[in-house]
């Protein structure tokens, strides 16, 4: 048997309206201010999650980038029975010099190790400098020499290096010249005309 159900009357249907009204502007007033505040609070979270994340993985980069710099500046370790060498300087001032004047400059070493000391290759920063260093053998406690020569034919200041690599310690050792090359004949003019200045 189905039952009928009776349809709201005009009356009731105020009713419904007004309670839905009512509950529309309790929801407009009192409803939407406390879900906006709550909005607010949830996207300012969100924010600041966000914000210390990026934080933190700006500081993890950082330490991630200092360590690995760490790690390849890390001291090498030296074999005290292999070769070991030992400048008296690694860094060459010329000073102020003359245009096409002699650019050769001697760093002395001695092997301070125990064991032979090889000079496998030699490298510069430019093809303005050129080493010459010896191809043999130096035996523990003998010295030698590596000869820097820098085209001086080009004025200007200059600072330039020399990477050594050897079989013992330090597998690379970095050589450095630097100075002030000068032409005397640039200011020959201004001199010039100022002497004939002076004579008028």
């Amino acid at each position: 048997m189905l039952c009928n159900k009776k349809k709201p009357s005009t009356e009731h249907k105020s009713i419904i309206f007004r309670l839905n009204l009512k509950t529309l502007k309790e929801f407009n007033i009192k409803k939407l201010p406390i879900y906006f505040e709550n909005l607010n609070k949830s996207l300012h979270l969100h924010f600041i999650n966000k914000h210390n994340m990026k934080n933190l993985l700006i500081v993890a980069f950082v330490l991630f980038f200092t360590n690995t710099i760490s790690a390849q500046v890390v001291t090498e370790e030296v074999d005290p029975n292999g070769p070991i060498m030992t400048f008296e300087t690694e860094t060459i001032d010329y000073g102020t010099i003359e245009k096409a004047s002699d650019g050769k400059r001697v760093f002395k070493f001695t092997n301070t190790g125990k064991a032979p000391l090889k000079i496998e290759s030699v490298k510069s920063s430019c093809g303005c400098t050129i080493p010459s260093y010896p191809k043999e053998e130096i035996m523990p406690g003998e010295s030698n020499e590596i000869d820097v020569k820098y085209n001086t034919n080009k004025a200007g200041r200059f600072s330039k290096s020399v990477s050594i690599f050897t079989n013992g310690s330090p597998k690379r050792a970095i050589l450095r010249i630097k100075g002030n090359v000068v032409d005397p004949n640039a200011t020959a003019p201004i001199q010039k005309k100022k002497s004939m200045l002076s004579t008028q």
